[in-house]
């Protein structure tokens, strides 16, 4: 599948802004308007008449039921503080991303952030047909392969401007679908997950002897940590390759070692490493577990083709408290279990957890418009007009590119984007906070997932094998150099759209130099651009001059990283809504080093340099 200009000059132009959330459906004979919505950032920064009228404004949107205040929490660092949210509805049912988080000291709003839309339109006269018939009459879906769990009707801001009822249904397979509330029709499917007692020994990867946390058992020792207050069970398939959705079922025996030596280095490395990151949570963050009040860790580990050289979170069903951590092996032999990258995988279930607790739903990750691009590229010297090219398959269908006034429309992942960037961050703290400083294997350093690769960061840069937070544009996202991974926001990474069957998709291209260069989707480019809120996290500590910007940061130094590390901590687990962008997080970055070292202090100073210098 490629692009190219047919032969036969043909239009292929929709004249309206509209844009992509995993093949939505999309009416190219009436093109609708943009969504309508408001995204809100009031901080440290904000005149206290913006505070007073974004306060009348939830005030008049809670007494017309457009608001729903959720329980307020009382803020776990400062005395006095409480934080509420309140979760947007129409006619009663959740407007899925839409609501405010707000923080206030007694009666005094100290921030809001959060986004609410506007100009809601969804049929009032029409019923919706109910979850298990929805979920019954998609194709090939039994009921039986539903997770447990409620199937909510939510609103579902399309972002070709319209609105839809949809029943949000997880599965076992770790699927989220999105089914049409009034006509059963399948809307989109997107991935639940987010990638990457007694007291053995086992060795690790790299030859490394460590402390294993067991517990006894009728045949010998299995890897269940319970010495932790949140037991941490690690299981193994064995080399057996498992579908993904036997994973999901609990594929895979609680590793066992009849003398307590553990030789399967792949559960040594995750079974160990996990709880050297509930360590790092539970001490320097004050965060019991995954989900803050010591549920069950449940992790397994495969050799399988299923999750090779991959690592992932996966939400739990709705309502549960539970969710799953699984570690493939690396192309290099090494199993994907390394401190920094378990850390990460960990730090999904934080992220998910906490901003589900305040806000009832995860942080939101879905692929959106962003901005547009030129009207004309090349491919390998062709010229391509947006207007003129399709996209022609191998069974001889095509498909248009999406264009707004003859520009392409560019698409990307910002919430999934930095939900990566925070794992990311707190996968090299927990490698900081246990591992010695330096370059090589099992040395803490600012790249994430050096270690799967045969000479550890010692190796020169593989094509996204892993990401940099000290110098991102140092590490390719393609043969040619031409797209690396960013450290500004001006150099993200977009795709273009096509439509195909009334659906929208992302061009496995992205646009550089007025090129299109052959790059992985990534979901949205989430790894791809979470690189630039990683790199604020090492300017922010270590200071220096900005590559891409040339602006120079005044960090903190390495001395007080762990300032800089509760400051990225408490933006995402006390006071991230539920749906953001780069600059609502960079908002909510300043208000949390605000909140903890005062606006004057040297963090905050840190935090508002190295945020500037990556155009935030």
């Amino acid at each position: 599948m490629r692009p190219f200009l047919p032969t036969a000059p043909r239009v292929w132009c929709v004249a309206a802004f509209c844009s992509l959330m995993v093949a939505f459906p999309y009416a190219q004979e009436t093109p609708p308007q943009p969504a309508t919505h408001v995204s809100v950032a009031i901080g440290s920064r904000s005149p206290s008449s913006d505070v007073a009228a974004v306060d009348a404004r939830i005030a008049a949107m809670v007494a017309a039921g457009q608001l729903v205040r959720r329980p307020a929490v009382s803020d776990p660092l400062i005395p006095g503080r409480t934080h509420e949210y309140f979760a947007q509805v129409h006619a009663g049912v959740p407007v899925l991303g839409g609501g405010l988080s707000r923080q206030r000291d007694g009666e005094r709003t100290v921030s809001v952030f959060g986004t609410i839309y506007l100009d809601i339109v969804v049929p009032t006269d029409a019923r919706p047909m109910g979850a298990d018939r929805a979920v019954r009459g998609l194709r090939g879906v039994s009921t039986t392969s539903l997770a447990p769990g409620d199937v909510p009707l939510v609103v579902l801001p399309q972002f070709d401007g319209s609105y839809r009822l949809i029943y949000q249904a997880t599965f076992r397979d770790g699927t989220v679908r999105s089914i049409d509330a009034l006509t059963g029709d399948l809307v989109r499917t997107e991935d639940a997950f987010v990638t990457q007692g007694t007291v053995g020994t086992g060795t690790g990867a790299h030859g490394d002897v460590k402390k294993v946390s067991a517990s006894r058992a009728t045949n010998g020792y299995e890897a269940v940590d319970q010495m932790r207050p949140a037991r941490i069970r690690t299981r193994s398939t064995q080399g057996t390759n498992v579908p993904r959705d036997a994973l999901f079922e609990g594929a895979g025996e609680t590793a066992l070692s009849a003398r307590n030596v553990w030789e399967d280095r792949a559960v040594v490395d995750a079974h160990v490493n996990a709880g050297l990151a509930y360590d790092y949570f539970n001490q320097q963050q004050g965060w019991e577990g995954l989900d803050g009040r010591n549920a069950l860790i449940d992790q397994v580990v495969t050799d399988g083709a299923t999750i090779q050289n991959n690592a992932f979170f996966a939400y739990p069903a709705p309502g549960g408290n539970v969710g799953l951590i699984a570690f493939g092996m690396s192309s290099t032999g090494y199993p994907m279990a390394t401190l920094d990258i378990v850390g990460h995988e960990m730090m999904h279930g934080v992220t998910f957890f906490s901003v589900r607790g305040r806000t009832g739903t995860g942080l939101v990750s879905a692929i959106a418009p962003d901005g547009l691009g030129p009207s004309e590229v090349t491919l390998n010297g062709q010229r391509l007009p947006c207007t003129l090219t399709v996209v022609r398959f191998d069974n001889g269908a095509e498909a248009p590119m999406l264009c707004v006034d003859g520009r392409y429309v560019l698409a990307s992942n910002a919430g999934g984007a930095i939900n990566e960037g925070f794992s990311d961050v707190f996968g090299t703290a927990i490698e900081f906070q246990f591992q010695p400083p330096g370059r090589g294997v099992l040395r803490a350093d600012y790249l994430n997932g050096e270690d799967v690769t045969s000479a550890g960061s010692t190796a020169s840069p593989q094509i996204g094998r892993y990401r940099s937070l000290e110098d991102p544009m140092s590490v390719p996202l393609e043969p040619t150099g031409t797209i690396r991974q960013p450290d500004h926001i001006d150099g993200r990474v977009r795709y273009p759209v096509y439509v195909l069957n009334n659906q929208a998709y992302l061009l496995s291209y992205a646009i550089a130099d007025g090129r299109l260069v052959p790059v992985s989707p990534d979901s949205g480019a989430v790894h791809h651009n979470s690189t630039i809120l990683s790199h604020v996290f090492y300017r922010a500590i270590e200071g220096g001059t900005h590559r891409t910007s040339g602006r120079t940061v005044a960090g903190v130094g390495a001395g007080n990283r762990a300032i800089i590390e509760r400051v990225f901590f408490r933006a995402m687990t006390t006071l991230m809504p539920a749906l953001t962008s780069f600059e609502t997080t960079a908002a909510v970055l300043r208000q949390a080093a605000s909140d903890l070292e005062g606006p004057s202090s040297a963090a905050y100073r840190a935090i508002d340099e190295a945020l500037a210098a990556a155009g935030l």
